[in-house]
């Protein structure tokens, strides 16, 4: 075509396309599915007549796929015999030989994957940190495990952090567990590190999404946090319930939430070994769920204040000083242990305080609160978002739901502690009993507000799943969108086609967003 000579096949783009075409294949996958099963033919007669040489590194493979040539060599090389810094083999014959087996398959892994260096990088590195190498190599035989592995060790930093620092995840992997849908009622028994590989390495593979993800984090650690409570020796006779606040309670968890809790009694004065009782539970907690944070922030004195109050110490507050940013993180409570009725009294007591607020005021003060939490600007052509706080972020929808919780009391009785989506579900579901106008062929017209809870709810997904993409692909806790020289990963996992495209999506996201919250709490 170009009229030179070349053995090498191109990895992507428009050349490969047309070479793959013009060989009649359909797709550049099923051409390299077509040209691997021939070489596996062929080497397989070539070995059986010539035989394996497992001696040295004296095998030809093509390592243009990689940008960094020396490196890929040496951790090939690594793979095959063991052979670090000293060039001392520390493999045995079997490890070497279970690994040639697999070494063509592995090598076409890798051709097609879009970062290939990272992801030989990162197997070399769990391959290291593993007592037994033959194990991997025994499981690579199989062409799916092969698959999810290397995928994983191309776009799951986390994954891969997380495999190389506790070696009992290998066992996740190894008997299928990490490819089964995840059961809060059953795995509440895994640890949170297992529990944080398998939804993100899920997520990474495409088996769960954003929401699904969330989810299964919050359910699973909501029968976690009960199997600790229920085990936890609390005094007899304690009338008490605890609240699951915040993320956890919204089922909209990341991969580094805390889990937030509200403790309430009936009387404090009844109970002088509570507070040590209940401090000791947080202390439990923590311990259990690590890496994840355990906490009561959302308490009247916060957390320089007594952990446990009663219900009268939360009526008084409730009359006397009860700011509206407090009674914005408590529309997202809900019920997870202890007395159900005492609980019931104490949203009861949310609800009457709500009714009495100022329209006006609730606007103005919620206004105010969210132009307090914006970020400190970016200046300058590679301006950083921040996808959470920044303007159109997360936190505008969720301030959004919250007026609008506030401003309904009834609104808020049914959606207290009800995620954001389904929140937004119910405001629009309103919207459209509420529609009037019909159209000349008597359809009912859909209201301005309607669609702006569509472009809400959407916006809202977009934005978490490209969090959860910054936090899985770099393994960062950010809400900052990358900067372009990082972003190359993320926009590819993403199936953008540039960087450019990608950030262009999250700023139109986040403007439409800003502009809503703007109708709606400006007018």
């Amino acid at each position: 075509m170009n009229d030179r000579q070349t053995h090498v096949i191109p990895r992507e783009g428009d050349l490969l396309k047309s070479l793959s075409k013009y060989l009649q294949f359909y797709r550049p996958d099923a051409f390299f599915t077509k040209l691997q099963d021939y070489r596996t033919k062929v080497r397989k007669i070539y070995e059986s007549i010539i035989g394996v040489d497992t001696s040295d590194f004296k095998r030809e493979q093509n390592f243009s796929t990689f940008k960094d040539i020396n490196r890929a060599k040496k951790n090939i090389l690594f793979l095959k015999e063991g052979k670090g810094l000293v060039e001392i083999k520390e493999f045995d014959s079997r490890t070497t030989s279970l690994f040639i087996e697999i070494e063509d398959a592995l090598i076409e892994q890798f051709v097609m994957c879009k970062f290939p260096d990272t992801a030989l990088a990162n197997l070399a590195k769990i391959v290291q940190r593993s007592a037994f190498p033959s194990y991997w190599y025994e499981a690579f035989k199989d062409e799916f495990m092969l698959n999810t592995i290397v995928r994983f060790c191309e776009c799951s930093q986390i994954s891969v952090d997380l495999l190389t620092e506790d070696h009992s995840l290998k066992d996740i992997v190894m008997s299928g567990k990490l490819f089964e849908e995840i059961d809060p009622e059953a795995d509440n028994t895994l640890s949170v590190k297992a529990l944080l590989f398998i939804i993100s390495s899920q997520f990474v593979l495409g088996f769960i999404d954003e929401e699904e993800a969330a989810k299964a984090l919050a359910l699973t650690l909501r029968q976690k946090v009960r199997s600790i409570i229920s085990s936890f020796q609390i005094s007899d006779g304690t009338k008490y319930f605890i609240a699951a606040a915040g993320s956890f309670s919204l089922g909209e968890m990341h991969l580094y939430s805390d889990t937030d809790l509200i403790i309430v009694c009936d009387d404090i004065n009844k109970y002088p070994e509570a507070e040590s009782e209940f401090v000791a539970l947080l202390g439990k907690l923590r311990e259990e769920l690590a890496p994840l944070g355990s906490d009561c922030r959302l308490r009247p004195e916060g957390k320089s204040g007594q952990l446990v109050w009663d219900i009268e110490a939360y009526k008084s507050y409730f009359e006397k000083r009860i700011q509206i940013w407090e009674l914005q993180s408590l529309t997202k409570i809900s019920f997870l242990y202890g007395d159900s009725t005492l609980y019931d009294e104490f949203t009861g007591l949310i609800q009457q305080k709500v009714s009495t607020l100022d329209s006006l005021s609730l606007k103005k003060e919620i206004f105010e609160m969210r132009k307090r939490l914006y970020p400190a600007s970016f200046s300058g052509l590679n301006a950083l978002s921040d996808l959470v706080k920044g303007r159109g972020g997360v936190t505008d929808v969720e301030f959004i739901n919250q007026y609008l919780l506030l401003l309904n009391p009834e609104y808020l009785k049914l959606c207290m502690g009800k995620g954001n989506r389904q929140t937004l579900e119910y405001f629009r579901n309103k919207e459209r009993e509420n529609e009037s106008l019909l159209d000349e062929d008597g359809y009912a017209v859909q209201s301005e507000r309607y669609g702006e809870f569509n472009k809400l709810l959407e916006g809202f997904e977009f934005l978490r799943s490209v969090r959860l993409s910054i936090q899985c692909v770099y393994h960062i806790n950010s809400n900052l969108f990358p900067s372009k020289q990082k972003g190359e990963i993320l926009y590819k996992f993403l199936n953008y086609e540039s960087y450019d495209e990608l950030a262009k999506a999250v700023q139109s996201s986040l403007k439409q967003n800003n502009e809503i919250f703007h109708q709606i709490l400006k007018g």
